[in-house]
């Protein structure tokens, strides 16, 4: 039925990392009791090759051989998911432009989530900045994208780390916040990180904060508020954002992606170092 949010989306190029991102998906699925369809994409050989994530198109194995192969690899890791999990895991094989048919398939489905690896698979860029087929589908996806790093699978969200600025759409990320916390019954840790002395950001932030966490409270969920003084010459914004999930034992970093023309061609910055950098999942949602 179409608006019928029963999926979760999870894309693989058969690499360890994107498997588990599949097992990070598991315990999203049951808490929302939904599906999974599992996405290869076989691509386009005219234009995926080199993006990075999701693209090992080999063209020395002969077309009809190569999906087959894939084909059966992708239904022999479904069948796997789905006795493990205890989700019914439904594998999709494509051809295409990976990042153009992520999305279409997230629409299609009506994903509630796009849950992938954050990183590039290949290991010279892994480590500077995220895949480029990662970065198109965040910027394009329909609904909020869960990526994810390193080997530590999340059961639970239980910390919510919200971080606060003084944007527009700063409501629409505490609504998600809000609505994600009364799945897992987590706690929501908001902050706002100050690297001026200027007086009126520091009021406006000191207010909002105050506001934001009154507001997540009168909705029964735990919350706490703190405003880090920070030092923007001696490190950066991003760095106090993780020190800080790693303090707390953080489970879930939320961000918001900025509507800007440099989202035409990349993130901005703070939310690409967030989500290649961050150990813990990270989940971010579009403004609307």
């Amino acid at each position: 039925m179409k608006g019928h949010y029963n999926n979760i989306l999870v894309p693989t190029d058969f690499s360890e990392q994107s498997l588990l991102a599949l097992e990070q998906a598991y315990a999203l699925a049951k808490i929302l009791n939904v599906e999974i369809t599992l996405l290869h994409v076989i691509p386009d050989t005219t234009g995926d090759i080199g993006l990075g994530l999701f693209s090992k198109w080999n063209p020395k194995i002969h077309q009809s051989d190569y999906e087959d192969s894939c084909n059966a690899r992708l239904l022999q890791i479904s069948e796997s998911a789905s006795k493990i999990s205890w989700v019914k895991v439904n594998p999709l094989l494509l051809k295409g432009k990976v990042p153009d048919k992520i999305v279409m398939i997230a629409r299609d489905i009506y994903a509630k989530f796009i849950v992938m690896a954050a990183n590039s698979s290949d290991p010279e860029h892994k480590k500077s900045f995220i895949g480029s087929n990662t970065s198109r589908v965040i910027r394009d996806a329909p609904c909020p994208i869960l990526t994810f790093n390193g080997n530590n699978i999340r059961e639970q969200f239980e910390t919510i780390v919200l971080p606060l600025d003084l944007t527009e759409e700063t409501q629409q990320k505490v609504s998600k916040a809000i609505e994600l916390a009364k799945y897992y019954n987590s706690t929501i840790r908001v902050i706002s990180i100050i690297l001026t002395d200027e007086k009126e950001v520091i009021e406006k932030l000191t207010s909002q904060l105050k506001q934001v966490k009154e507001y997540i409270e009168n909705r029964d969920i735990y919350t706490t508020s703190k405003i880090i003084y920070g030092d923007k010459t001696l490190r950066k914004l991003t760095s106090y954002i993780l020190d800080y999930a790693r303090e707390i034992n953080g489970d879930l970093i939320m961000i918001m992606t900025p509507e800007t023309n440099l989202l035409e061609k990349f993130l901005g910055n703070i939310d690409n170092e967030i989500i290649c950098l961050s150990k813990i999942p990270v989940l971010t949602v579009h403004p609307k």
